[in-house]
């Protein structure tokens, strides 16, 4: 991310230069910088690293996403959208998770990243709230090219759950 911004910014002839945005970001996002996208920080990776990922993982996972919908003919997985209820404001860097202490990044990108990542058609639907009031959500991902089943199946599921509104735009009778 760090050269691909830096050669955009040359590129585009934006006057700045990377360490120039990123002095002038606010203080979060020069922390995430510095543990995700900088040399030396906790979740670096190295180029070598990313080509592994995009050659050799990726295209497993797509195959694996492939297979499962092939195998098991279903429309659609559905799944938690987070690992925990939507955590309270200010509680966003460590969460605790069937006693284990996970980070924030975790807890709320875990289910919803590999779909991401693969390309295949996701749906996020708000499925309620839970018994503290905080919200909960379901999503749907579907094989590569079915969107537009993926949302109907989307406006069906969407009537099914009580209070959450119609996010799709459904209205029921």
């Amino acid at each position: 991310m760090r050269q691909a911004l830096s050669d955009y910014l040359e590129r585009y002839q934006a006057g700045v230069t990377f360490e120039e945005v990123l002095a002038g970001a606010s203080a979060d996002v020069r922390r995430d910088f510095a543990v995700g996208v900088m040399p030396g920080g906790r979740d670096f990776v190295t180029e070598e690293t990313y080509r592994q990922a995009r050659d050799v993982y990726l295209p497993q996972l797509r195959r694996s996403y492939q297979e499962y919908f092939a195998r098991t003919g279903a429309t659609a997985i559905v799944f938690p959208t987070t690992m925990v209820p939507a955590p309270h404001i200010g509680s966003d860097t460590e969460l605790e998770v069937r006693g284990k202490t996970i980070s924030f990044e975790v807890a709320v990108a875990r289910n919803i990243a590999p779909g991401s990542t693969v390309g295949v058609p996701g749906l996020v639907l708000p499925a309620g709230l839970t018994s503290g009031g905080l919200p909960v959500a379901i999503e749907l991902d579907g094989p590569v090219g079915t969107d537009r089943t993926v949302l109907a199946l989307g406006v069906a599921v969407e009537r099914l759950l009580p209070g959450t509104g119609s996010v799709l735009g459904a209205r029921t009778a």
